[in-house]
């Protein structure tokens, strides 16, 4: 591992933006009282399908329209001069005009159908680039898709784009980017069920399995339709050809790819590898990234790395034993899947509370080890590290000492010359935004009521049914009895640093795997 030194300059000014967001977060970080949700205002709103022409015509990277033929540079948009260059990667770091470039900033992932609700949703995505600016942000992620039937849809089917949805949408708030001085990094499609993703990709070819997302050729060919419109859009705003902006950073494939059931999944393997390959040919001024929560697999030859991995609960036991959550059963492999030439930023994400099952400083230690492993194996693979998703839960006060953690950590790591890219706190909203997650950051919302955050609905039985085969949750609780069986001959490895300090449940059971692995 090779580590280089940060000129001072631009360490300053990741130090000097992370202090006025911690800042911020410590004096105004409130709940908001529960407000209508998705579908009972605005949502209303009347849309009209355009179908645009015929996607398919991208599986041959040839047909692309170049620069020249249509759309205008960022610099005939008349851009600032700050916004008119590329945010770069090296092995060191990532550079802006030659300089050291730190991304400090927030996740939102309302964005675009706020904006397509003219009004009320407008107001709403004005209010975060105003928030995330006056707090010294420079990049926000955000969602670039919306599928299905789901509110202010832009692909509301398989190939058909809504041009209102668009022009209203994802045009608008590119544009804001520039405005506001403000970056992106722009996600294709979700894992999860939220705004449709893969889920949605999965229904529509009339498959059952997240897995048949990475492997059924129809499922990539309409992916890869997707990507393509977005990539070369010409945002009706600006005339700005979306792959010839600077305010989008990069594009990120996937939020939270994973495939249950099966420790360094080659499907999703392969799935990365092509669909990140496909597109760099397509657009090689941004950068490109998984966007993964970061577990370590079974390509990771130390084991004090895969002890970081993250563990929530232990499972009723459908082996001879009771086996704790193995994060290398959902398929993702850090080292792996950031490996490919065409992935330029590793990106993690990191939620303790989640992610650890025990007291305060256990999640803490968690926390720590998390961070570091993944700068050391960042550092290895050459690619700049992203802590892509961060929060705590509240009281307040907890989770300022948490933010305060993942500042000192990249600071620390950052001046011993490991290649940081920065951080993206989960999640920055508007005033009126119920705090659904309990992870909400209010900028200076004086109104905002100390309320509880709005309770869910209860889960609908056929729903739950359906997400259970998606997620293959039969084959990721195989898997980790699986493992839990060959952990118990593999020298203590499930006993991981920290374990002690687990919550009462979790230890007792490690009382009964130590009992198990004495007498073998």
């Amino acid at each position: 591992m090779r580590v280089v030194s940060i000129p001072e300059g631009g360490m300053r000014m990741y130090e000097q933006t992370m202090t006025r967001i911690k800042d911020t977060v410590q004096g105004t970080m409130q709940s908001v009282s529960s407000t209508p949700t998705l579908g009972t205002s605005g949502p209303e709103m009347k849309t009209r399908k355009y179908k645009i022409e015929d996607p398919k015509v991208i599986s041959d990277i040839s047909k692309v329209v170049s620069p020249s033929e249509a759309g205008i540079s960022a610099k005939e948009a008349d851009y600032p001069p700050e916004m008119q260059n590329f945010v770069k990667a090296t092995n060191r770091g990532l550079t802006l005009d030659g300089q050291p470039f730190f991304i400090t900033g927030f996740n939102n992932y309302y964005l675009v159908t706020r904006a397509a609700w003219l009004g009320e949703g407008r107001n709403m995505t004005d209010e975060v680039f105003e928030s995330a600016r006056n707090l010294g942000s420079n990049t926000l992620r955000i969602w670039g898709f919306v599928d299905g039937d789901n509110w202010n849809a832009l692909q509301p089917e398989a190939g058909v784009i809504d041009e209102k949805m668009f022009s209203n949408g994802l045009d608008y708030v590119v544009a804001n980017a520039q405005k506001y001085g403000i970056r992106l990094i722009v996600s294709f499609t979700n894992y999860w069920d939220a705004y449709g993703g893969m889920l949605q990709y999965v229904k529509w070819a009339n498959k059952t399995s997240i897995a048949d997302f990475y492997t059924d050729p129809q499922i990539k060919s309409m992916f890869k339709d997707y990507i393509y419109y977005v990539i070369n859009r010409k945002n009706t705003v600006d005339g700005v050809l979306y792959k010839n902006n600077p305010a989008i950073l990069g594009w990120e494939i996937a939020n939270e790819p994973r495939d249950p059931g099966v420790p360094g999944s080659p499907a999703l393997q392969a799935w990365i590898e092509e669909i990140a390959g496909y597109v760099k040919k397509l657009d090689s001024n941004h950068l490109v990234m998984v966007g993964s929560e970061g577990f370590f697999g079974p390509s990771t030859a130390s084991k004090s790395r895969l002890s970081a991995n993250p563990y929530t609960q232990v499972f009723a036991p459908i082996s001879k034993r009771p086996y704790h959550y193995d994060a290398v059963c959902e398929g993702a492999d850090f080292e792996a899947n950031n490996k490919p030439n065409s992935i330029d930023i590793a990106v993690i994400h990191a939620y303790p509370d989640h992610w650890a099952a025990c007291d305060d400083d256990c999640k803490t230690n968690f926390a720590k080890r998390w961070i570091r492993h993944h700068l050391e194996a960042a550092a290895e693979l050459g690619r700049p590290l992203l802590i892509g998703e961060f929060n705590a839960l509240k009281p307040v006060a907890r989770r300022n000492s948490f933010i305060q953690l993942v500042h000192t950590e990249l600071v620390s790591a950052a001046k011993k010359g490991y290649p940081v890219a920065g951080s993206l706190a989960w999640m920055l909203t508007g005033s009126s935004y119920p705090d659904y997650d309990g992870f909400s950051i209010y900028h200076n919302n004086e109104t905002a009521a100390h309320l509880p955050r709005p309770p869910w609905n209860m889960p609908d039985t056929e729903r739950e049914v359906e997400r259970a085969s998606h997620y293959k949750l039969k084959e990721m609780l195989e898997c980790m009895a699986k493992r839990a069986e060959e952990y118990v001959s593999d020298e203590g490895l499930h006993l991981n640093d920290g374990w002690e300090d687990t919550s009462k449940i979790i230890s007792d059971h490690v009382q009964e795997l130590n009992k198990v692995t004495e007498v073998a």
